[in-house]
């Protein structure tokens, strides 16, 4: 071998490798429904039964996610509102108005490319790699 290559080439088998090739999914960084939409942390409004069980599948699905630090950010700019999922260094989506969605940032197109943020991987994501 001449030059460098990437590991998840020179090692396409190996777990780490898979984990890094997949693309960036929503609820790998943010609590999701089985539906693919963001879950807010549910705050209590009269029926404890209800609430309950919001918190339950909010903790369900957070505990699903890959990537520690992660949240829904909004921003106010020109008089023109900004939402998207950021740690406070990156952000990996952002909210299509037309599509009513999320999007990923074109930047990373897989995780691999998030190597350089030096991101805290949760014990979900840890599990998944060994």
């Amino acid at each position: 071998m001449k030059t460098l290559i990437k590991m998840t080439d020179y090692l396409p088998d190996n777990p780490y490798s898979k984990f890094l090739k997949q693309t960036p999914q929503l609820y790998m960084f943010v609590p999701c429904d089985s539906e693919g939409n963001v879950l807010e942390e549910p705050i209590f409004k009269g029926d404890h039964d209800l609430l309950e069980f919001k918190h339950q599948e909010y903790q369900q699905a957070k505990e699903r996610c890959y990537f520690e630090g992660f949240e829904v950010k909004e921003r106010n700019c020109n008089e023109a509102k900004f939402k998207y999922i950021e740690n406070g260094l990156i952000a990996v989506f952002y909210y299509n108005k037309t599509t009513n969605s999320f999007e990923e940032n074109a930047d990373f197109k897989t995780l691999e490319d998030l190597i350089p943020y030096n991101l805290t991987l949760t014990a979900t994501a840890q599990k998944e790699i060994v």
